[in-house]
């Protein structure tokens, strides 16, 4: 959920983003100051986004054409849930990449030479032989854009599926 933001900034065609590697804990373990006075005053302004890059979400068409013909399709599904969630159900073509995976055991962010390694090794291979975006999904959209924050860190365009493991099952499964 707190990188949902740099998802949405990006989508929105937003360059200069950026994520606190650590956060606040990396932040005040690198000896960082604090405070506790009030922020800056800004007075309001209205903020009107003008172009969205489409590039970054798919949405149910886009994965319903996918799901019909998945051998032709131009999109690698990447499902980031935990480990139970994708075993006990789970789109058919999906691959299964948990967002837990993009951190060392002490919860920081890997370097990037272990995210290409570790964690995208496969992935990096399809997308360059197949030439297929990756799309990321989880339930609903948030652990998703946690991990095409570390998919862009490796060179992967940041797309997520913003409906979703709930909007599949709610189209393919409740009916």
């Amino acid at each position: 959920r707190r990188v949902h933001g740099w998802w949405l900034f990006k989508l929105n065609q937003h360059e200069d983003v950026f994520v606190l590697k650590g956060g606040l804990t990396g932040w005040v373990d690198k000896g960082f100051e604090l405070t506790k006075d009030p922020p800056l005053s800004h007075s309001p302004k209205e903020y009107h986004v003008t172009s969205r890059n489409e590039k970054l979400v798919k949405d149910w068409a886009d994965i319903e054409a996918h799901l019909g013909d998945p051998e032709s399709s131009l999109l690698i599904l990447v499902d980031v849930r935990p480990e139970n969630a994708f075993k006990d159900m789970h789109i058919p073509t999906s691959m299964h990449i948990p967002v837990k995976s993009c951190f060392a055991q002490d919860g920081s962010l890997k370097e990037i030479n272990e995210l290409q390694d570790e964690v995208f090794a496969e992935v990096l291979q399809l997308h360059q032989h197949l030439n297929k975006d990756v799309v990321f999904l989880c339930n609903r959209g948030n652990m998703a854009s946690g991990m095409a924050v570390c998919a862009s860190l490796v060179g992967l365009d940041p797309i997520i599926w913003d409906g979703s493991y709930a909007e599949y099952k709610m189209r393919k499964l409740d009916k």
